[in-house]
């Protein structure tokens, strides 16, 4: 995608074109300019766009799919997940192993990992805290839950829901957006003495996308 100065000229030109790229409510309107900036980028697809409903529901398998895609993850050759209640047939079988290779999601032989239940407003920060490079900042800070909210508080992604819940879609593409332009966690030191610092000018938008806020 070719890199973009004025990160507002993607909203003055494209945005008119998206007009009624998908069926909107009272609270919809909120998020509009977000979503449309998701499909843009095509980090939404059109299943998600076009029947998007603030209210619905998000599950865990829905929400991985969007955070792989945040990070141009699209494939993966994976041989049998480690999870019983995912087999090749199940249509997020793809995300879930880019998720699992990728390290934004964790499992091991026997595991379940629940691909149709509603994601929590905990469980969807600590994916999104994988491609901003928090992992080690908040497994450092207890790791999950509280670490990883602590994480989206420091990386200014946090949208101020509780831990336990469950993430409707409208609330899912705040949190992604957001995370496109949070500063990134990079590590600084190796070694012995390993650091990380949150790099403001470093964003998932600019970094992945080509697209920089000014």
């Amino acid at each position: 995608m070719k890199k973009i100065i004025l990160f507002f000229l993607v909203f003055l030109f494209a945005f008119p074109a998206m007009s009624g790229v998908y069926a909107k409510t009272e609270k919809d309107y909120d998020i509009e300019e977000e979503l449309n900036l998701l499909a843009i980028l095509e980090i939404s697809d059109s299943e998600f766009n076009e029947a998007f409903d603030f209210e619905k529901g998000m599950s865990r398998a829905e929400f991985l799919r969007l955070v792989n895609r945040t990070n141009k993850l699209m494939n993966a050759a994976a041989d049998e997940l480690p999870y019983w209640d995912v087999d090749k047939s199940n249509k997020y079988y793809n995300d879930i192993a880019v998720g699992l290779n990728s390290r934004i999601i964790d499992g091991t032989t026997g595991d379940r990992f629940h691909p149709y239940s509603n994601i929590t407003y905990a469980e969807a920060v600590k994916m999104i805290s994988v491609p901003l490079g928090y992992k080690n900042y908040a497994e450092a800070k207890g790791g999950y839950p509280f670490g990883y909210l602590d994480a989206a508080r420091e990386g200014r992604f946090d949208i101020g829901l509780a831990a336990n819940r469950e993430l409707n879609r409208g609330y899912a593409v705040k949190l992604i957006f957001k995370a496109l332009t949070a500063p990134m966690m990079i590590q600084t030191s190796f070694g012995s003495d390993i650091k990380y610092s949150s790099e403001k000018d470093r964003t998932l938008l600019e970094d992945v996308f080509g697209v920089k806020k000014t």
